[in-house]
């Protein structure tokens, strides 16, 4: 799961990408929305690192992680 906390006030959108830069997922979470997560499964995607974007109206917030 990614799930942002339940006091944002602002739609959020996540992107992750792999390491070429090919965006592997694309999800989106409605400020407004009773349940604040997106599902998505990182097991079927290669070996490798990835980059998780979070986008909180005008804050970016990047974090690497890796799947083994």
């Amino acid at each position: 799961w990614i799930s942002v906390d339940e006091k944002i006030s602002t739609n959020t959108s996540i992107e992750i990408f792999d390491m070429t830069g090919r965006n592997v997922f694309s999800g989106f979470i409605n400020a407004f929305s009773r349940d604040r997560k997106i599902m998505t499964d990182l097991t079927n995607y290669p070996k490798g690192a990835y980059v998780i974007t979070t986008t909180l109206g005008n804050e970016v917030i990047s974090e690497k992680v890796f799947i083994r």
